[in-house]
């Protein structure tokens, strides 16, 4: 009798539109939402786009975004701007890298040897073509620092087959710290001269300007 009166009286609050409001009461989403989403506005998201301290009926807010390198952008997609290349104290010091060159041999053209020594002028068109790609190197490890001055002097010490067998580079100490040395080396090493009677030691330098 009484398991039948329950049975009528909950019949009447369903009709009522009472049981409606009761299966609403839950998350508002009628349970619908699956895993890795959240309900929001009656709606299922994914979870993580609500920020903390959003009610369910608010729009979800938009992130700031972090870039790598440690920027931070706005949504509109603005970046901070890079800090400006400066110079500090000692950075325009010439600073010597590489090997020692030996005593440079003094050329004498009066012998006469079947094997002729090479001469200033040979040296410097063997060396012609090495001269864009050094100043490639010193653009390179100078990239946007304020340095209008100075000079980079690179030695080279020349076996008599024509090969170069040492190399050194001065230069201010901030393109050192940026890799001149490597850099030159490289080109200087692939660089053939004339063959001679004795190996020789010369120095090009280049003005920055």
């Amino acid at each position: 009798m009484l398991r039948a009166l329950f049975g009528l009286v909950l019949g009447a609050l369903l009709s009522a539109g009472g049981g409606w409001l009761w299966l609403r009461r839950g998350d508002g989403c009628l349970d619908r939402c699956g895993a890795g989403t959240v309900c929001a506005a009656q709606r299922c998201i994914a979870a993580g786009t609500v920020e903390v301290g959003e009610d369910e009926g608010d729009a979800p807010k938009k992130r700031r975004r972090r870039r790598p390198g440690g920027t931070t952008s706005a949504p509109g997609g603005d970046r901070a701007a890079p800090p400006e290349a400066t110079l500090k104290p000692g950075d325009e010091k010439m600073v010597a890298r590489g090997d020692a060159l030996g005593r440079p041999q003094k050329l004498d053209f009066t012998t006469g040897s079947d094997e002729r020594d090479v001469t200033e002028a040979d040296l410097d068109h063997a060396w012609r073509s090495a001269q864009p790609r050094v100043l490639d190197c010193i653009a390179e490890a100078r990239g946007e620092l304020p340095l209008d001055r100075g000079r980079v002097v690179v030695g080279l010490h020349i076996e008599a087959t024509g090969a170069v067998s040492r190399v050194r580079v001065e230069a201010p100490a901030v393109l050192q710290a940026h890799g001149l040395f490597p850099c030159v080396r490289r080109v200087a090493m692939a660089v053939r001269f004339p063959r001679g009677g004795s190996s020789n030691v010369v120095s090009f330098p280049f003005e920055l300007r």
